[in-house]
């Protein structure tokens, strides 16, 4: 008896150790190109599967991020959609996450699909982030240990999930409003009192264009640049380049969520 038991205690403590370490490399992931693929196998540290899906959903669509891994088997098509994952969230009793497996409510061994789609979800803000797990019919079910396992890790995963997005898409909105010279200037224009010429000569500062380059672009005197661009900067109470960008991303945000709102 006290064999058995010290080699279930073993046992469960494998199945901590090993997905611990995986976590803690997808963790150090978090806001590179290697996040997707260091999350898969800290899922294939806990349970035994071909593809990790990864994606985005509101009430309407699914968005697909990242798919990692092959199916070696074939799992039976099934098309994933935003109402669906709505459903489940309203049957998990308010709760802001799910932890879905195929199968378990059929009879043990009598259904062919049993645990060959594994469903990890979250709400946030509106949108709903899903980690979908998928098996060829080859695999055995998963023993209750490595569902228990799973489960227990589910939320910690995905709110690793929920930051690595969160950084890739702050990046992203960082290099926005930076992209488009036209875009810049309109959004400079329309949040001071500049003149078009002021306007003009600070979206190409923005924009990373040197004084002779503006000169060069808007057909004026290097003189007559310098000129503009203190005249703006004496408008808007700042001194240097980055008091500059500061209150520009300040606009540039203003201005989207004005827009958004209407």
């Amino acid at each position: 008896m006290e064999k058995n038991r010290s080699q279930l205690t073993q046992s469960m403590s494998c199945l901590h150790d090993q997905p611990l370490k995986a976590i803690a490399d997808a963790t150090k992931a978090i806001g590179t190109g290697r996040f997707f693929q260091c999350m898969h196998a800290a899922l294939a540290a806990i349970v035994d599967l071909d593809v990790t899906e990864f994606c985005l959903a509101d009430r309407h669509d699914v968005s697909w991020i990242q798919v990692c891994g092959t199916l070696r088997h074939g799992v039976p098509a099934t098309r994933l959609t935003g109402y669906e994952l709505q459903r489940l969230l309203r049957g998990s009793g308010g709760a802001d996450h799910v932890f879905s497996v195929s199968g378990e409510d059929a009879a043990q061994g009598k259904d062919p699909e049993r645990h060959q789609r594994i469903l990890l979800c979250m709400r946030d803000q509106g949108q709903i982030v899903c980690l979908r797990i998928l098996r060829g019919p080859g695999h055995a079910p998963l023993s209750a240990e490595a569902l228990s396992v799973l489960d227990r890790f589910s939320r910690l995963l995905m709110s690793i999930t929920l930051r690595h997005l969160d950084l890739v898409m702050r990046r992203k909105n960082a290099v926005e409003p930076l992209e488009s010279l036209s875009e810049i200037e309109a959004c400079v224009l329309g949040a001071s009192d500049m003149s078009r010429r002021e306007g003009q000569v600070c979206a190409r500062v923005l924009y990373g264009l040197t004084s002779c380059g503006i000169a060069l672009d808007l057909e004026i005197g290097r003189e007559s640049v310098i000129t503009y661009r203190k005249r703006a900067y004496r408008r808007l109470g700042i001194s240097t380049h980055r008091e500059l960008m500061m209150w520009y991303l300040d606009a540039w945000e203003r201005n989207v969520l004005t827009t958004n709102a209407a």
